[in-house]
């Protein structure tokens, strides 16, 4: 973790956020910090689909339903995952969009 956030110190860009976000998200479960961080990595369009993934996981688990489509939706753009496209569909689900849902579930 100590090397992630040296790394954010050093060189406050994409991949050191998106990084330091990942860490917070899946190793000390803190949707806050994640969530902040990738915010500010979004904010400088990346054309990686990563901080996107990341963006949009975050809103689901916060139940930001229209945020996590719009997120997922550009990861998408960029790159297509099964990871992306299921949750998308849950987030339409969510929303009460049944049949954009059952298509995005693959």
């Amino acid at each position: 973790m100590e090397l992630f956030q040296q790394a954010v110190h050093e060189s406050r860009d994409i991949q050191s956020l998106n990084n330091l976000a990942w860490m917070y998200l899946y190793e000390e479960e803190n949707d806050d910090i994640a969530l902040k961080l990738i915010k500010e990595a979004v904010k400088m369009n990346p054309s990686s689909y990563f901080p996107y993934n990341i963006l949009g996981e975050i809103y689901i688990r916060q139940e930001q339903w229209k945020e996590a489509k719009e997120a997922l939706r550009k990861s998408i753009s960029i790159n297509p995952s099964n990871e992306a496209y299921h949750n998308l569909a849950v987030a339409n689900y969510k929303l009460g969009e049944v049949e954009e849902a059952s298509e995005f579930f693959l």
